[in-house]
């Protein structure tokens, strides 16, 4: 999600404001509520001269989460049984995949409010896939 505003001199402090609302509420709808996904949401900000830049950064499972899978096959490299932990399934599996849960959306529509409180133009919210958190960070 990218938020570009006039001036990014001006509007630095509402922008931090909005990072912080932003990573609230994507934490918040996140679908797992548990694991690597909702904690690896990070914000990034940036200025230029065509104003700031707040992004929804975290790990590419996120990209499943909100795109889903097609069903898939999975095969057990190392290790001599696939397990969740509560369960045995085997050296083999067929995965259904899963649905889309795009939580992003629903956080672009609280966020217009917010960004208007804090004299932001909200018309520039734009919905894009959650970037890909690099190892190095």
């Amino acid at each position: 999600m990218s938020l570009l505003a006039d001036d990014p001199f001006n509007t630095a402090a509402a922008a931090q404001e909005a990072s912080k609302a932003l990573l609230q509420l994507s934490q918040e709808n996140c679908p797992v509520s548990t694991g690597g996904t909702r904690d690896s949401l990070e914000i990034r900000t940036g200025a230029s001269s065509g104003g700031v830049s707040v992004e929804l950064w975290g790990s590419i499972i996120g990209q499943y989460l909100i795109g889903g899978t097609r069903a898939h096959s999975i095969d057990v490299v190392n290790a001599s049984v696939l397990t969740d932990g509560v369960s045995f399934f085997g050296r083999h599996v067929n995965h259904p995949g899963t649905s889309p849960q795009d939580f992003r959306r629903p956080v672009a529509a609280a966020m217009v409010p917010i960004l208007h409180k804090l004299g932001l133009d909200s018309a520039n919210v734009a919905i894009s896939n959650i970037k890909r958190r690099v190892k190095a960070i």
